[in-house]
């Protein structure tokens, strides 16, 4: 067990000089937390609403809406848990 936790140590440690691999474990750590929460917090309504299509970002929409009208930031929250459960298979599967 003392292996392990010196390994771990170590590799944490890392971190520490390293500051590009820290802001990339805290993007891909922020991903996985909205992979997770996210559709608690963001619902995806998938009812089409075609007087909304194309509207630009703003604070409703922030990255506006599809040719559905439908919230494209809603789909990429929502859509972040099957990405990443698709990313860890095809990583084991290697």
């Amino acid at each position: 067990m003392s292996e392990l936790r010196i390994k771990l140590t170590k590799d944490l440690g890392l971190f520490k000089y390293n500051k590009k691999a820290f802001i990339g474990f805290i993007i891909i750590l922020f991903y996985v937390i909205m992979a997770i929460f996210g559709r608690y917090i963001v619902p995806l309504s998938l009812e089409s609403n075609f007087s909304d299509r194309y509207l630009a970002p703003s604070l409703k929409h922030p990255f506006g809406t599809d040719y559905f009208g439908i919230d494209i930031f809603a789909q990429i929250v929502n859509g972040a848990r099957t990405v990443i459960g698709l990313s860890m298979t095809s990583s084991f599967l290697q």
